[in-house]
């Protein structure tokens, strides 16, 4: 079952579960869109990150 999360803590977990490497906005909005765990308002764009 999927939770809901702040955006803070998936950006947190993404960064982790990829080495914690650098990401570009568009590489973090679109792990953001594909995990599905923060929604708010659509879909999240590279200008939300």
């Amino acid at each position: 079952m999927m939770t809901e999360t702040t955006f803070k803590e998936e950006l947190t977990d993404i960064l982790l579960a990829h080495g914690n490497r650098w990401m570009t906005i568009r590489e973090l909005a679109e792990a953001v869109n594909l995990r599905g765990r923060y929604w708010k308002k659509g879909p999240i764009s590279s200008d939300s990150v």
